[in-house]
């Protein structure tokens, strides 16, 4: 007897031991994570503040982009639009911590938000699937190691706004559901989150924005299809009524021109093509794996499998837009939701194969013996979990041959977990419909967590390798960042030199002080007109031997203003064209590739470098102050005044005589 009560006992206590380390440990040890190797670091090369860390490398794509308006909302000068509702919080963390460097701000956020992403994936994953809390955090642990822990180094999509972006899509599954129970205000409550959260990452809203109209549109066919059709009409002429309103407000206002610019630097482009990658491929198979599903599964199980079905056909839907807008905007970018609804796919998949068998759920036993039958219908459901198993079995062979995360590809993280995903719910998949034993809980966890450890730990050590081998340069610049965050006004610009080798001087210094640096690629994300950027070159080239510096290719690819970019988004398609005789004008205009503006830029900033005009009084104006390495001083030729100011034995700041 008293056996009998020892078991319950022990379990609530390995429960309660559980919740501990889920709420206590994890941000412990998500701290130490996000810190710990940097402070090891410290203590291994003997420095005195070793608990302090005043540089990155960088070595995570963009992540320069993002430090420069982290930098500046912690001066409180600059809006800072490309962080958000952070830029508050790195406003906090400066008048808390005066001393405070840009990385160090950026790793509390980034603390804060990767913890978040651990907690609320998991709630969401149980939301989605049914699948019980245990599970739920075991695949939300798996899924983090597999791509938050490396790409969460980076602001954007996967760490700071990746728990909004979960929780706008699980709102869209909940507002399913109260339509279902005929609860309408609720419903647009929820519509209105779901919108609210995503709306911080257009990739994310788009997707949840697409897949929420289906969702309701479908409701209203089904039980107000007069509505429905009536909201149908009045859509397309309100949406007809807005476009017309918004593009003259694009054409004829000063500020809609520089918003029409500013997103054609952050590569859009017009274009009716469609668009074809990887991620596309894998959108693709698992929209037909969730059909194939639900033409075998029971009763019990078809409403999670039509719901998580649509939401990939939605997904899909948004990597095809452009036939139907007419354009391009980065739509590979929504591969991150591609990755987050790949592991939302695998939740489901196993809770439709475990329950059935942990069970013995008659519906799923009728399934198994309908995907059993020589229907034709079958029979074509059979093939598709092979033929996705197989694809994705392929592409993760390929990824992890390249070889993974050292080829410096860190987006790589992203591709492999979504395959990953897929590999493994396609082999469910087959083995649900041959009826053979499934897996038990401990040996699927097993599978999954140890697969994410190969991913994630693989890219992470390629990561912190590349990090701390370049990190000793970067460092080199620390008291460079200091005079600049010290003498230079937060609301003032500088100009520096591209640098070269394992750092670039101009892009250091704009991410580790938040200042304007001009000529560097962080500009591209300003609120400015492109014709202002491009002057700005041609007035410092007048001062600067751009040619004899080795920096022409650089200097020509800032002159594009990012839209090189859209050139190679179309290769597929690029390809197919040249091999039908098309001339390279028409597949430009075929694929939105403004190569004819890319080359007009480059040669107006060209001319100002092969015959320049010096005007010493607008380059004051620009370059109050110059950063300057040693070893090109010779390349510049600075108006007759600027003062030399020696910072460390390799850079020197100048300082105009005004």
């Amino acid at each position: 007897m008293n056996e009998q009560h020892k078991e319950p006992s022990r379990s609530s206590s390995c429960t309660q031991w559980a919740d501990r380390a889920w709420w206590f440990g994890a941000p412990v040890l998500i701290a130490f994570i996000t810190w710990g190797p940097y402070w090891i670091r410290n203590l291994t090369i003997g420095r005195k503040d070793w608990l302090r860390i005043p540089a990155l490398a960088a070595t995570v794509f963009d992540i320069t982009a993002y430090l420069q308006p982290i930098g500046q909302a912690m001066t409180g000068v600059v809006t800072a639009h490309l962080i958000g509702p952070f830029a508050p919080l790195m406003r906090g963390i400066a008048l808390a911590f005066p001393g405070a460097s840009v990385p160090e701000a950026w790793f509390v956020a980034r603390w804060i938000t990767t913890t978040a992403a651990l907690w609320i994936f998991a709630w969401c994953i149980e939301r989605w699937s049914g699948l019980g809390r245990g599970m739920s955090r075991l695949l939300s642990l798996s899924f983090w190691i597999a791509f938050i822990l490396v790409l969460g180094m980076k602001p954007g999509f996967a760490s700071w706004l990746f728990p909004f972006g979960v929780f706008g899509m699980v709102a869209v599954i909940i507002i399913g559901e109260r339509l279902e129970q005929r609860r309408i205000i609720p419903a647009i409550v929820w519509s209105a989150v779901a919108l609210a959260s995503s709306s911080l990452y257009a990739w994310y809203f788009l997707f949840v924005a697409v897949w929420l109209g289906a969702t309701w549109f479908l409701w209203l066919v089904k039980n107000a299809p007069r509505i429905a059709s009536a909201l149908a009409v009045l859509g397309s002429v309100s949406a007809s009524a807005f476009a017309i309103m918004f593009a003259r407000w694009v054409t004829g206002t000063p500020e809609g021109i520089v918003w029409i610019e500013l997103t054609q630097r952050l590569s859009l482009s017009y274009t009716h093509m469609i668009f074809l990658s990887g991620s596309v491929l894998l959108t693709i198979l698992w929209t037909a794996l969730f059909g194939a599903l639900y033409t075998i599964a029971g009763s019990e199980t078809r409403r999670r499998i039509e719901v998580t079905g649509i939401a990939w056909l939605s997904l899909l839907l948004t990597f095809f837009h452009s036939p139907f807008t007419g354009h391009y905007i980065q739509n590979d970018h929504f591969r991150s939701a591609a990755a987050i609804l790949s592991w939302f796919g695998l939740a489901v998949v196993w809770s439709v194969v475990s329950r059935g068998l942990t069970t013995h759920d008659p519906s799923a036993e009728v399934a198994l013996s309908r995907a059993e039958g020589p229907g034709t219908g079958s029979r074509r459901a059979r093939l598709i979990p092979y033929l996705a198993c197989v694809i994705s079995l392929a592409y993760v062979i390929r990824i992890l041959a390249a070889p993974y995360a050292w080829n410096r590809d860190f987006l790589n993280v992203l591709q492999l977990t979504h395959w990953f995903a897929l590999l493994v719910a396609s082999w469910l998949a087959i083995r649900w419909m041959h009826a053979k034993k499934q897996l038990d809980t401990k040996t699927f966890g097993t599978i999954v967590l140890f697969g994410s450890l190969v991913i994630g730990g693989n890219a992470i050590a390629a990561t912190y390798t590349y990090e701390f081998k370049n990190l000793p340069k970067i460092e080199t610049l620390v008291p460079v960042f200091d005079w600049v965050k010290t003498n230079v006004p937060s609301n003032a610009s500088l100009c520096a030199d591209h640098g070269g080798d394992a750092y670039s001087l101009d892009d250091m210094i704009a991410a580790h002080t938040g200042r304007v640096v001009h000529v560097a690629h962080t500009t591209l994300y300003h609120r400015e007109r492109d014709a202002a950027y491009l002057d700005r070159m041609r007035t410092v080239a007048a001062f600067y031997d751009v040619r004899s510096a080795g920096d022409e290719e650089y200097w020509r690819l800032q002159s594009s203003l990012n839209q090189f970019i859209v050139c190679e988004q179309y290769p597929v398609q690029t390809r197919l064209f040249k091999a039908f005789g098309l001339s390279q004008n028409r597949i430009d205009a075929l694929t939105g590739c403004p190569r004819a503006t890319i080359d007009a830029r480059w040669k107006y900033v060209k001319d100002a470098i092969d015959q320049p005009h010096p005007d010493a009084a607008a380059f004051e104006r620009i370059c109050p102050y110059v950063a300057i390495p040693v070893n090109k001083n010779s390349f510049w030729h600075l108006p007759e005044g600027y003062r030399e100011i020696p910072v460390t034995d390799d850079v020197s700041i100048f300082a105009a005589p005004s």
